[in-house]
């Protein structure tokens, strides 16, 4: 992989979307050889977090790109993740299994099995996904979509309203009542939080420490809303198994979000507090006013498209 950490900070959309994808593209690749070569199924959750930053990265940074061709990229981003989806549920299920101390050995093995099954199932599918055309297809493009960025205009004349708009995404879906809410609701809201730190990695190269910061309180509050999602998954994977053991496993696991829940309101004070809030969104402006540093380098230069 390229050196991108030591290298200038990019001043325009261009060159912050050259280094972001190039970075991204390279470390998607990286987690699919742990895939491959090593067998780790690590990989496949990293490999679906190197999709969701290629696509903030799209959306936030690709300007230089035609709409078709951003939708076209998108898609396939998007295509992928749901290829390795299902192997990373069932994964990250035979794990919590696993750690569950109180259900009996016996009857936990055999849920374990069932699992397993279910594990090589979708691992095959998510192998002949990787071997396909719409994959290599998606990787050119990439590629293709890092050779052609060029020009563009100031990153920090359109970071605060890109962020911003990330940001009214999550404060539109805040629950009233959080003990109340929904599954789906506190479902979408997670979803919200994690397109609002990806679009500030997107542009905290230009952004520093304030930005920086506020990406991990909203990663800590995505992994908050994670342990209740994580909850609702299980049980949608067992709700075909009716033994005495995935019962108990879900009601512990459903134990364990109603505990968390109980956190979330003191959390997201924490995240989304006024003052927070009015010295990020100050940054923001402040740096757009200021406009882009002087002396950054020209684009990074992409690597050659390559059709594996």
């Amino acid at each position: 992989m390229n050196n991108l950490a030591a290298a200038p900070t990019p001043r325009t959309l261009a060159q912050a979307f050259a280094r972001a994808a190039r970075q991204n593209l390279d470390k998607l690749r990286e987690d699919e050889s742990m895939i491959r070569k090593d067998g780790d199924l690590e990989g496949v959750h990293l490999m679906r977090t190197s999709c969701r930053r290629l696509r903030a990265t799209v959306k936030y940074l690709g300007d230089h790109l035609g709409r078709e061709e951003r939708r076209a990229i998108q898609l396939g981003l998007r295509s992928l993740m749901t290829a390795l989806g299902t192997v990373r549920d069932l994964d990250v299920l035979r794990a919590a299994v696993r750690g569950v101390d109180a259900l009996d050995s016996a009857e936990a093995e055999g849920l374990g099995e069932e699992i397993e099954e279910r594990l090589a199932e979708a691992d095959g599918e998510m192998q002949r996904a990787l071997d396909g055309e719409e994959y290599r297809e998606i990787l050119n493009r990439l590629e293709l979509a890092v050779r052609g960025a060029a020009g563009g205009e100031s990153l920090t004349l359109h970071g605060p309203a890109r962020i911003l708009d990330a940001l009214a995404g999550v404060m539109r879906l805040k629950p009233d009542d959080w003990a109340g809410a929904p599954e789906e609701s506190l479902h979408d809201l997670r979803k919200a939080v994690k397109k609002l730190r990806y679009a500030l990695e997107a542009f905290g190269p230009a952004y520093g420490r304030p930005v920086e910061r506020q990406i991990e309180r909203c990663r800590e509050l995505q992994e908050s809303l994670g342990v209740l999602q994580d909850a609702a998954v299980f049980a949608t994977h067992l709700r075909g198994v009716r033994t005495f053991v995935a019962g108990q496993f879900i009601a512990t696991m459903r134990t364990r979000a109603d505990e968390r829940l109980k956190d979330l309101p003191a959390l997201w004070d924490r995240t989304f507090a006024p003052k927070v809030m009015a010295r990020l969104g100050g940054h923001l402006l402040r740096r757009a006013v200021k406009g882009p540093q002087k002396g950054a380098p020209a684009a990074i230069a992409p690597r050659a498209a390559s059709g594996s």
